[in-house]
Formats: C-alpha cells, structure tokens, sequence
C-alpha cells in the first residue's frame, strides 16, 4: 500500500502515515472531531478499504430493539465482516450513544488493543474525547482541514 495521498486529499496524511507505521494491520480511531459522512467515504475510497454504514446495515433493520444492541454483538460484527482490503465502519457512534461513558470509552480502549490482519477504521466525530490519550492507533484529523460536506446535505442535516 502507498503512504501518500492523492494532492485532494492532504488532510488523510497523518492517516496514511499511522497505517504505514503498522503495517496496514490492527483497529485504527479516526478522531475527525466533526460529522462529515463525506469525508469518512473519501477515506474508505483513498485507501481502497470497504465502507460500511453501522448505523444503516445493522441497527436500524432492528428499528425500535437497535438501542439493546450490544457492544459485544457489534465485536462479532466486525469478526463477520472483516474485508481482505480493510474496513471503515462509519456511525459506530450510533450504537456508542446508547451507552454509558465508562462503557463507550471501555470499548474505544480495547478496540484499538487488538489486532486484525486488515485494518479496520472507526471515525469518530462525536465520542473522540473517549478515545485513548497517546495511543499511537488514534488519528487526530484537524477539522477545519476535513473536506466540508455539500450543501445539499447540510440542508438535509438541519
């Protein structure tokens, strides 16, 4: 895999830069400190990773019981649906928000603890002040760096 970025896409220089340092291999936090579904999609395509959509594969199918979906069912999740070219698992924090802090910032710790043969990448805009302090497996994107989303979709966020 290469360790730059297409001249667009600056801003995912430090992302490129942690993966390289790891080989391409483990779980990764993408603190992007700001909701930009856009830009999550522009990571899993520079890095030619599958994207999936947490929140929209697998909780909302279970409507109003995807509150009382576990943190260990979304483990199981991940072991399921590793792809051979990586993964970026958008709108996790979905699934985080109906949990409490110590068990959002538990699990933030031990996902970056263990290893994967692919790497797997949770963007975070919501919970990154959850994310370990100094772990080498967290990437802190400026947010005034990230790609602002179209217009169109900030009228339908509203």
């Amino acid at each position: 895999m290469m360790s730059s970025v297409s001249p667009n896409h600056v801003w995912m220089t430090p992302i490129a830069h942690t993966l390289e340092t790891h080989g391409f291999r483990g779980n990764f936090l993408i603190a992007l400190q700001t909701y930009r579904p856009r830009a999550v999609r522009m990571i899993a395509d520079e890095f030619n990773m599958a994207f999936c959509d947490f929140r929209a594969t697998y909780m909302a199918p279970k409507g109003m019981k995807a509150g009382s979906v576990s943190l260990h069912q979304l483990d199981q999740f991940l072991d399921d649906e590793r792809s051979e070219r990586g993964l970026v698992l958008h709108n996790v924090e979905a699934l985080l928000a109906t949990k409490s802090k110590h068990k959002q910032s538990k699990w933030l710790s031990d996902f970056v603890q263990k290893s994967s043969r692919h790497p797997i990448l949770v963007p975070l805009s919501l919970y990154f002040t959850r994310a370990p302090i100094g772990c080498d497996r967290v990437v802190w994107i400026d947010p005034t760096n990230v790609p602002q989303e179209t217009l169109l979709v900030a009228l339908v966020r509203r």
